[in-house]
């Protein structure tokens, strides 16, 4: 009995190609690398909400980051808001839920990206491939083509 193989798809995903949107989120911090932006945020302090539901996480980033002019303190705080429903629903049947800082960047994350593509695609695109420049310029290896509608 002969066994057919699977047809290889024309183009195949290289890791950097997947990489490009994490490095476009760490430049927003000014960072470089995830251990550059996260030295400071391991502390058990910065886990859990204030009193008005505002999570350490979102004070620690606006004190430190928001200076840097690339990120926005009123739509971190949407963000953050959004998250602490997400958690909070998925918490309620499990007596609460505490975010570790990876987990808070990873929703932090998905919510910019989500933010972006849905509600400003044309400029987050024109965005991500400014970046694309830089970051092509540092990788050694095979450029990155530029983003578009279909590739994003």
């Amino acid at each position: 009995m002969a066994v057919k193989k699977a047809k290889k798809s024309k183009k195949t995903i290289n890791l950097n190609d997947c990489l490009v949107l994490n490095k476009y989120f760490l430049s927003l911090f000014g960072k470089s690398d995830f251990k550059g932006l996260t030295d400071d945020m391991k502390s058990a302090d910065l886990e859990g909400y204030n009193e008005e539901n505002t999570s350490y996480f979102y004070e620690f980033i606006v004190r430190k980051y928001v200076k840097l002019g690339f990120l926005n303190k009123e739509k971190l705080k949407e963000y953050d808001e959004n998250i602490y429903r997400y958690v909070s629903q998925i918490g309620e049947r499990r007596g609460g839920l505490t975010l570790k800082y990876f987990q808070y960047l990873a929703l932090l994350f998905t919510e910019m990206y989500l933010e972006r593509y849905f509600l400003d695609r044309k400029n987050f695109i024109a965005d991500l491939n400014t970046f694309l420049v830089e970051f092509n310029s540092e990788f050694d290896g095979e450029n990155i083509e530029s983003y578009t509608e279909e590739s994003l």
